[in-house]
């Protein structure tokens, strides 16, 4: 979900590719649980509805992993924007878009053409398909409330980031002081409370642009933080990890203090980027150079863009052949989950190598032209 760093070795560090690949299988995971999804204007999907109607039960397998989504819900966002501030951070370190047009143009084509022309051409279709914009209204529903914002389209995070990285640009080129700045970005955070803008996300841009400001604050203190954790090791990672278990059951109590939710979901951030960082001290590269770690790690972007849809699919087809008792059995649950996590992988994987060859193709016959 993340846009890509340079795949040379002396250009990029492993601890954020292996970052990235345990952001996107967080995301993969988060996605397995869900059997509702409202989409407000754009319509929405309820196949737990279902199981009450027919008066069965849920399945112990599917709880556990909802707790377990809500556990992966309270940061894994958050991280994804925390990554994205420190790869900006290190392309401004190398003097990488000095200008604003050029840093316009280049994010644009890498997340707001993919938006819609996935939007339109992929998400859409597969919807429609498994019945999600229900009966009627379709112009209204897909235009309006899918890609203008007031529905669920899984796609947002692309163009929340597209505001981000212009709002942080003009910032730090018209803003000085660190102080000031971090005070503007925690308004923006603050507005985000109490006035929610759904047109085209713009409401979200403020309310996760911290994270984002986060990473590219952070960046420059990484060396230093990484080797504290080469110190300390797992000492360390457990702690973290203790207290943001500890911190989130505390958050479900206290639901109304959003400020808890925020050091929760600091303390995911922090534990996933230390837990990418004993991965790459302790196996390097090799983590993911090899098997299936090294095609997600090629593949991540592409997951977050064909992957949630794929969902539906697989509901959709269960419920409809086999019926909604399957949801209602412990090992249907199971299967479900377990479906939906080797789906979302291969089937985007699977799509993004035939546009690669497409676009090969399409290149030599130029060539030969």
């Amino acid at each position: 979900m993340i846009l890509k760093t340079d795949k040379s070795k002396s250009s990029r560090s492993v601890e954020l590719d292996i970052l990235r690949i345990i952001a996107t299988m967080l995301v993969v995971l988060g996605h397995c649980y869900f059997y509702t999804l409202s989409g407000g204007l754009d319509g929405g999907i309820d196949y737990f509805s279902l199981l009450n109607q027919s008066d069965l039960n849920d399945t112990i397998i599917h709880k556990s992993m909802g707790l377990f989504s809500n556990l992966i819900y309270s940061c894994h966002m958050a991280l994804f924007f925390f990554l994205s501030g420190i790869i900006y951070g290190v392309c401004r370190n190398k003097n990488k878009y000095t200008r604003l047009k050029d840093l316009i143009i280049d994010k644009a084509k890498r997340l707001i053409v993919p938006y819609f022309f996935v939007s339109l051409f992929f998400s859409v279709p597969v919807l429609f398909f498994t019945g999600y914009f229900g009966e009627g209204d379709y112009i209204h529903k897909i235009l309006v409330g899918y890609l203008l914002g007031y529905g669920k389209n899984h796609l947002w995070f692309v163009v929340v980031l597209f505001y981000i990285f212009i709002i942080l640009w003009i910032l730090d080129k018209y803003i000085s002081g660190f102080v000031f700045k971090s005070f503007i970005i925690f308004s923006m955070l603050i507005c985000s409370k109490f006035v929610l803008i759904d047109f085209l996300y713009i409401g979200k841009a403020f309310q996760y642009i911290i994270w984002f400001y986060f990473g590219y604050v952070f960046n420059s203190y990484r060396t230093l933080f990484n080797n504290m954790i080469c110190i300390y090791k797992y000492k360390l990672v457990i702690g973290v990890l203790g207290m943001w278990i500890v911190m989130f059951f505390i958050g479900r109590r206290l639901f109304e203090v959003w400020v808890i939710g925020y050091f929760v979901t600091f303390l995911g951030i922090v534990f996933f980027y230390s837990i990418s960082i004993l991965i790459a001290q302790k196996y390097g590269s090799i983590f993911i150079e090899k098997g299936i770690l090294r095609i997600i790690n090629k593949y991540t972007f592409e997951i977050y863009l064909y992957g949630t849809p794929i969902n539906y699919i697989v509901l959709s087809v269960i419920v409809n052949t086999i019926g909604v008792p399957a949801l209602s059995s412990e090992i249907g649950s199971a299967f479900i989950i377990v479906l939906r996590l080797v789906f979302q992988i291969l089937i985007p994987i699977t799509l993004a190598v035939i546009v690669d060859r497409v676009k090969l193709l399409v290149y030599k016959k130029r060539i030969r032209g």
